[in-house]
């Protein structure tokens, strides 16, 4: 059980957050190959501090969450990152970044040394919502970049790519394609199918649940990568115990 405890303050647009919370919603919009969507079962909460500032039109995110503490045998691990997103009529401007610090504990191991690991996506695309009969609908184009290092070791490894992504949602119906071409990455907190050098995913959702504070999603994924096909499916159960909020 991962308990819930946290401070928010919220003024005018800026909210703010200080302890453990959950990523949902806050943290889940972040392209898998950055964050991976696993996160939201294996570390649903953040801990740490989460600041976002929104108007109509512009939303800006900084946080950090702390993933170890530095102990005499365990190491001081700790994410940090931004995103945000400027929309304007149908065309959007997005960006997701993060890094992971990882150091050693606190009675050094020989031969080991500290790492920072992170990455960048920059997007921009339509948002058709309005255009179509569809609840939803956008496409996107953009590129991935990683950075990777072991200090002392050598320099910063920087690969690269090319991201495209289209998603399409009506009542409880939903696609999305994911499709990178580029170089492979180490992204440790990124999905693992993006250290291929081409990837695609498409989603097909189905929500068979949905009520004021009960929400039930199916998820099939398909990957196509390497020259082979693989599938999983997922079903999620959310439901608001507050009862005050209807569940979107």
């Amino acid at each position: 059980i991962d308990p819930v405890v946290y401070y928010q303050y919220i003024k005018n647009n800026w909210d703010f957050y200080m302890g453990a919370f959950p990523r949902y919603k806050l943290l889940t919009d972040y392209p898998r190959s950055v964050l991976t969507d696993t996160l939201n079962y294996y570390r649903p909460n953040v801990e740490g501090m989460l600041v976002k500032y929104e108007n109509e039109h512009f939303r800006q995110t900084l946080w950090i969450d702390w993933t170890s503490r530095q102990t005499a045998t365990a190491r001081e691990n700790f994410l940090f990152g931004l995103s945000g997103r400027y929309q304007t009529g149908l065309f959007f401007l997005s960006h997701y970044a993060m890094m992971l610090h990882n150091a050693g504990p606190a009675v050094s191991i020989e031969g080991d040394h500290i790492e920072d690991n992170g990455a960048l996506a920059i997007k921009a695309g339509l948002d058709l919502s309005k255009k179509t009969f569809l609840d939803s609908l956008t496409v996107n184009v953009g590129g991935l970049m990683s950075f990777e290092r072991v200090r002392t070791i050598g320099g910063w490894n920087t690969p690269k790519g090319l991201l495209l992504e289209f998603h399409a949602e009506y009542k409880r119906f939903g696609v999305i394609n994911s499709y990178y071409n580029g170089e492979g990455h180490n992204i440790r907190f990124g999905d693992r199918f993006y250290t291929s050098k081409v990837y695609n995913r498409t989603d097909l959702t189905w929500r068979p649940i949905l009520f004021k504070n009960i929400e039930g999603i199916l998820d099939l994924s398909f990957h196509f990568v390497d020259g082979v096909v693989d599938s999983q499916q997922a079903f999620g159960l959310r439901y608001n115990i507050l009862g005050s909020k209807k569940i979107k």
